[in-house]
């Protein structure tokens, strides 16, 4: 299966890269191609506007020439009659449809064709016009208001120059002249006299301005040429090209300039983007659609890989997923054997790991049903019930099971069994698939059967529950077996309490507790020993046994346990002191009538109170009774050498406590410590380190470490913090050197530390005392 995931995962990387390149390459072929047609277009655009500015030269040459033809017939033939030279200028200009003629005389009069003094508004002085004559002129203005250009050529007699002929046309008839340049009609013109600056032509802003005008506005100029290096092409009549972008376009027009070659004229072209670029779009827009085609190809492909790839994953993740879910199924089925809660977790995982909405497992004798683990817990009755209506309707499932095969009915054999009426609803599930799984056991018996109710995939969850069912069937027996075992090694054979093994156990769980009042009872049966050698075991047995009984009685026997030959210790948490008083007096005085005594002692452990001290303080008040006991009864001589034994006892412990508190008077704190573990045991604690420590579970480290933070000045905290490194502790004491540390407290209090190996030290034992004293610095 690993290996079909790296196959796959390489096809799909592969797919992955090839899907890349492709759209590496289409981009590349859009780009180049995008180039290519974009440099054709300008190239187009700036041949159109070479051929416009040659047709301009042609045009103005021509009537250049017509002009002087007119002045050189004149100066041939002549002055003409005026007649005859009316119908003379009136026959050129009918065939120009531009331009028309007229002739200024030495007497400042002026002739056209129709006999007209002619179109200029102001009267021309000849003899000014003689001097000037031959010129060009533009922005002429008529006397219908109209700006006109104008070519003036003189005509001569010898030297003499006898009258000057002109050549007019009004500049708003000049855009007529040009043919569309293959833009649509969606190109501007311009035409430019760089001697002036006037635009003769300028079909974009309608009005003839001039291009040296500081309010002329071309727009942001984002290519080619500024607009003042324009202004000085058009004045040196240089060619150039450029892109601008007007603000009311809305897109960038691409221009270019070409010089006429004739009165410093220059012809511009301007070209909306998205006309100039019409074919550019058009190809990028085919090949962008055959490269997303190709591209949408692909992906297809990747998502088909990728698809198929998630599925295969899926399956091996669930694969080592139920794997996993296996070994932990295991392995708390293996730890259930003192945990009946970890047999129902672990049917609760197995029904996860299989998406059933409902599992079970029934173990079951020859006969009857015996024991029933069900996920969720909707009640075990109604599956006991249930599956035996199922058992007995399924009657191939039944005998599928039988011979030991996993059954799995599918949802269409579901359906079928249901329209034969030998299927309803299982615990309450309307059932749509359903598996079973026998459990055979080491006999090759089928001792219980795993049942899934509406699973996700069936031969998976099947699969995986063949893997577990014995699993569950073993772990079944290991709980009957431990609990039997248990109850052996718990339950003291005599009076039935629990022995001193659980009370052992049962130790940490009190301790554990952090809320609540818990009282401690502690009783020993009075002269025991002297009854067992007078009147025999026997005898001695019957206060036991009698004693048990009316503590179960009056505590019951959760929390009541026999921890010696004659002790006993009984934990409550319900009762307060003055019940529990009443119960011990009537126990007392149950057994005084049948000639029994027993001493009891009673702690009380509030707040965080160590449970080893309350029990202490119960045994202790347990003598005190037991003393007072034997001090009012000293007939016997058992009686009273047990006496004087209880008294040396007590008299050694009290001796002690005195020793302790004189030698200990200056001592802030004796402690004995393993530098192995950091267990720690206490000769003598302060109050506020002895809360301390309950709050880090008897750490000696951590607990303080937490003492210096709070009592130890700031800036004596980082060194106080190294004298804890058992490591160098060990060396020390290894090398046999003294240990000697001080600090300061934070109310002023200097303390000195020092560290000896006890009695019993070792390397596996290492067992050091740690004494905290009080001194003058």
């Amino acid at each position: 299966m690993q290996k079909k995931l790296k196959e796959m995962s390489r096809d799909l990387l592969f797919a992955v890269l090839l899907s890349l390149v492709m759209i590496a390459g289409t981009l590349a072929a859009i780009f180049s191609v995008n180039g290519i047609m974009t440099e054709y277009a300008v190239h187009q655009m700036q041949k159109m506007a070479r051929h416009a500015a040659s047709d301009v030269k042609i045009m103005f040459s021509s009537e250049e020439q017509k002009v002087m033809l007119i002045a050189d017939m004149l100066a041939g033939h002549g002055i003409l009659q005026e007649a005859d030279f009316q119908r003379y200028i009136h026959t050129l200009s009918l065939d120009d449809d531009l331009f028309d003629y007229c002739v200024l005389r030495p007497d400042n009069s002026m002739v056209d064709g129709g006999g007209e003094t002619g179109v200029l508004a102001e009267p021309l002085d000849f003899a000014q016009e003689a001097a000037r004559a031959p010129y060009f002129a533009d922005g002429i203005t008529g006397r219908d208001g109209e700006k006109y250009l104008l070519y003036a050529y003189p005509v001569r007699d010898g030297d003499e120059v006898r009258a000057v002929a002109y050549g007019y046309a009004p500049l708003r008839k000049l855009p007529e002249l040009f043919h569309r340049y293959g833009f649509g009609g969606q190109e501007q013109i311009y035409l430019v006299n760089g001697d002036t600056g006037n635009f003769l032509i300028d079909t974009w802003r309608g009005e003839l301005g001039n291009i040296f005008d500081d309010d002329l506005q071309y727009g942001e100029m984002k290519q080619g040429r500024s607009l003042a290096q324009l202004q000085q092409d058009v004045a040196e009549g240089q060619a150039g090209s450029l892109v601008f972008a007007p603000q009311a376009a809305g897109e960038d027009f691409y221009s270019c300039y070409e010089p006429v070659g004739l009165h410093n004229l220059t012809f511009q072209i301007s070209v909306p983007e998205h006309v100039l670029f019409a074919d550019v779009f058009h190809i990028r827009s085919i090949v962008s659609a055959l490269g997303l085609l190709q591209f949408l190809a692909f992906i297809c492909y990747l998502a088909y890989l990728m698809y198929k790839y998630h599925l295969e994953k899926q399956t091996y993740q669930r694969r080592i997923q139920m794997s996993r879910d296996i070994y932990r199924i295991q392995q708390m089925l293996f730890d259930s054997y003192d945990n009946n809660f970890m047999v129902d977790e672990a049917l609760k995982l197995a029904a996860n790991s299989a998406e059933a909405e409902l599992m079970f497992f029934v173990l079951t004798s020859s006969k009857a049903f015996r024991r029933v683990y069900c996920w969720p817990d909707i009640g075990r009755d109604v599956v006991n019930l249930e599956l035996v209506k199922v058992r007995g309707k399924l009657t191939d499932a039944e005998m599928a099971l039988q011979r030991g095969e996993t059954v799995k009915l599918t949802p269409k054999q579901v359906a079928q069994y249901r329209r034969e009426g030998k299927l309803d609803k299982l615990a309450g599930k309307t059932i749509k698939n359903l598996i079973l799984v026998p459990a055979v056991n080491s006999e090759g018996r089928i001792s219980g059967v795993m049942v899934a109710v509406n699973v996700q995939r069936l031969r998976e969850a099947a699969k995986g529950m063949e893997m577990i069912v014995n699993t569950f069937l073993m772990a079944d027996s290991n709980l009957s077996i431990y609990q039997l075992v248990r109850q052996m090694g718990m339950v003291d054979s005599l009076t039935g309490l629990k022995n001193r093994n659980a009370f052992s156990q049962a130790m940490s769980q009190y301790e554990e507790l952090n809320s609540g009042n818990l009282s401690c009872i502690y009783m020993d049966a009075n002269g025991l020993h002297a009854l067992n050698n007078t009147l025999g075991h026997a005898a001695g047995d019957d206060i036991l046994i009698s004693i048990a009984n009316l503590l179960k009685e009056s505590f019951g026997s959760d929390n009541s346990f026999r921890i010696g030959g004659d002790e006993f210790v009984v934990f409550n948490r319900d009762l307060d002191q003055e019940e529990i008083g009443a119960r011990l007096a009537k126990i007392d005085s149950l057994l005084e009538k049948q000639g029994y005594h027993v001493s009891a002692g009673v702690a009380f452990r509030r707040d965080k109170k160590l449970l080893k001290q309350m029990i202490e303080a119960a045994e202790h008040e347990m003598y005190q009774a037991k003393r007072q006991y034997y001090s009012q009864n000293k007939e016997a001589g058992g009686v009273r050498q047990m006496n004087h034994k209880l008294e040396n006892i007590l008299t050694e412990k009290r001796d002690r406590d005195s020793f302790l508190s004189i030698i200990l008077a200056d001592f802030i704190g004796v402690y004995i410590v393993n530098l192995a573990t950091d267990d720690v045991r206490d000769i003598c604690k302060s109050p506020y380190f002895a809360d301390i420590l309950m709050d880090y579970g008897y750490r000696f480290r951590p607990a303080i470490l937490k003492y210096g933070e709070r009592f130890v000045v700031p800036e004596e905290q980082e060194c106080f913090k190294k004298i804890f490194d058992y490591r160098a502790i060990r060396g020390m004491l290894q090398r046999q050197e003294p240990i000697e540390f001080h600090y300061d407290k934070t109310d002023g209090q200097a303390v000195r530390i020092k560290v000896f190996p006890t009695q019993e030290y070792t390397e596996e034992k290492p067992n050091t005392l740690w004494v905290f004293e009080a001194y003058k610095g």
